[in-house]
């Protein structure tokens, strides 16, 4: 019998961690554990959470973001009494259906395999909230019992917790922003293609609004740009695990091409952009990694007050 926890990071979300909750406990196949790590939510989710401590595993926490609160969580499900043998990882603003993990379970091929559920508009459109290949709407995959070698991680992912022990935690110094690419590219490292999006678990989720950088977006309410700049090298450099030139040579690219989209569609506060720009990229390549939220946003702060 497989034993699989499912590990769910909240913040400030407590209406929405009440329906993936919910749909949890309702899955027809059963979780051993259901682990919810609360980054410091101030909404009332860890009054709420402590009236369901009989049903659910808590982990409440100072607001480490994404990346540290499914290294909590998978560290907690690692060293857990109970053995699981996998864990299945989630945002709270999404939800399974209540099918979800059962038509993942025919899909685990070998001791390494990592699944992901099909991931559509929470509106119920049949939109992919992200893209697979050239697949947009789920009436395209009728015929796609399996997507190979793609994941949409942190979103309905089945993780064996033997490749857990293999390539280690997330890295709970990104925050937000990157750390579900760099530890995709790191499962990928290992087992290459043995990875598959299974269209008949559905897992929904808000579709994106679009790229940020597409837009003129604003400091205070988009801090979270310095993690998205500053944690892009990390990712290149576990994609090219073996070739750093050409890990740097991707990011440099990168810096250039925001740089234009930033000309072109972004100009208002233009030259403080830039300044935020170069203290993430200082930072990335100083291997500066203990800036949090409240770091951010108090230097964004000063920044505009210059």
């Amino acid at each position: 019998m497989k034993k699989i926890a499912a590990i769910v990071v909240t913040f400030n979300r407590l209406t929405t961690l009440r329906v993936v909750i919910s749909k949890l406990q309702n899955q027809t196949f059963p979780l051993s554990e259901i682990i919810i790590v609360n980054n410091g939510s101030t909404d009332g989710t860890q009054e709420w959470l402590s009236s369901k401590k009989e049903q659910l595993t808590i982990i409440n926490q100072q607001n480490t973001g994404g990346s540290g609160g499914f290294y909590s969580g998978i560290k907690y499900a690692l060293e857990s009494s109970q053995n699981h043998n996998y864990v299945w990882l989630m945002d709270d603003d999404g939800h399974p259906d209540d099918s979800a993990l059962e038509e993942l379970i025919p899909h685990l091929k070998t001791k390494s395999t990592v699944l992901n559920s099909l991931v559509l508009d929470i509106l119920k459109t049949g939109d992919l909230v992200f893209s697979a290949f050239s697949f947009k709407h789920q009436s395209e995959l009728k015929n796609a019992p399996t997507i190979q070698g793609m994941l949409f991680p942190f979103n309905g992912t089945l993780i064996p917790l033997s490749l857990v022990k293999r390539i280690g935690l997330p890295i709970p110094e990104m925050f937000i922003w990157g750390d579900e690419s760099e530890y995709y590219f790191r499962m990928k490292n290992v087992i290459g293609n043995d990875m598959y999006i299974i269209p008949s678990s559905i897992f929904y989720h808000p579709k994106n609004n679009g790229r940020f950088y597409q837009k003129n977006w604003s400091l205070l309410k988009d801090w979270q740009v310095y993690f998205f700049v500053r944690n892009k090298q990390i990712v290149y450099l576990t994609k090219y695990r073996n070739n750093k030139f050409m890990a740097v040579f991707h990011y440099l690219v990168f810096i250039l091409a925001l740089l234009a989209y930033t000309v072109c569609f972004s100009r208002s506060n233009f030259l403080k952009k830039l300044i935020l720009y170069k203290t993430a990229i200082s930072h990335s390549f100083e291997k500066q990694l203990a800036w949090k939220a409240t770091d951010v946003k108090k230097y964004i702060n000063n920044l505009l007050l210059s």
